[in-house]
């Protein structure tokens, strides 16, 4: 029995196991190399950025969507608005969207705070305005018919997260008030603003996700809510969606 005791003794429990070592991210995922800005249109100004993300950080992005993603649903302004930014707000089907979202929680990984951090300083709101980054797939044939982000919504950031397949003549974002179409080009970020300086809806930003015709389209849409996030709140749903 004393041997026995020796030995179990010199075998450290559960409170003397060494902490998991904390991954390291900048390594695992390394940050783009350089991001290059260019303005495409300057009334209504349109501005995309090549680069946004790293290889990495797409990656990373769908394997944290892989099992997680729902029938997408629509503000509810888009179907009929109201006054009232809460109940414009509330999530519903519409037929007006047929693809796939994921949710992510806000900050789930570092990489997605670097992201959501990225996303403030481009468009020059605190961090604490960026709703939870709301990824979408589009199978081909699945769209989003024309729609604006809403005007609690000041800016629009959509990272494209795929090029298409050659040949594939859909799955561009159009904004048919100005006649532009914008093809998918993976890692590049495109942003505009939905207001007018007099702070109404600049429907000249309303826009549509064409149908991909035989690819698999990924994105990421980053909204920017007027409205700073309170401890404990999330825009976009509960955090444990």
């Amino acid at each position: 029995l004393g041997a026995m005791t020796a030995v179990e003794s010199a075998v450290p429990g559960p409170s003397h196991r060494e902490p998991d070592a904390e991954p390291d991210w900048e390594t695992l995922v390394p940050r783009p190399v350089e991001i290059a800005r260019q303005v495409i249109i300057d009334d209504p100004k349109i501005t995309v950025f090549f680069n946004f993300l790293s290889d990495g950080e797409v990656n990373h992005l769908l394997e944290l969507a892989e099992g997680r993603w729902t029938r997408a649903l629509v503000g509810r302004s888009y179907v009929a608005k109201t006054t009232d930014v809460n109940t414009d707000f509330v999530r519903v089907e519409s037929e007006n969207r047929t693809a796939n979202m994921c949710m992510l929680r806000s900050a789930e990984t570092p990489v997605v705070r670097r992201i959501e951090e990225r996303v403030s300083r481009i468009t020059g709101y605190g961090v604490n305005h960026v709703e939870r980054l709301n990824m979408a797939r589009y199978h081909p044939g699945q769209f989003f018919k024309e729609h604006h982000d809403g005007d609690y919504r000041p800016v629009t950031v959509f990272i494209y997260l795929n090029n298409l397949e050659d040949g594939d003549d859909g799955g561009e974002t159009l904004f048919p008030q100005i006649g532009k179409a914008i093809k998918p080009i993976k890692g590049m970020a495109i942003m505009w603003n939905n207001l007018l300086e007099n702070g109404e809806e600049d429907n000249r930003v309303r826009h549509e996700a064409t149908a991909p015709v035989k690819s698999i389209k990924y994105g990421v849409n980053c909204f920017v809510n007027r409205t700073g996030l309170q401890p404990g709140f999330a825009w976009g749903g509960p955090q444990d969606g």
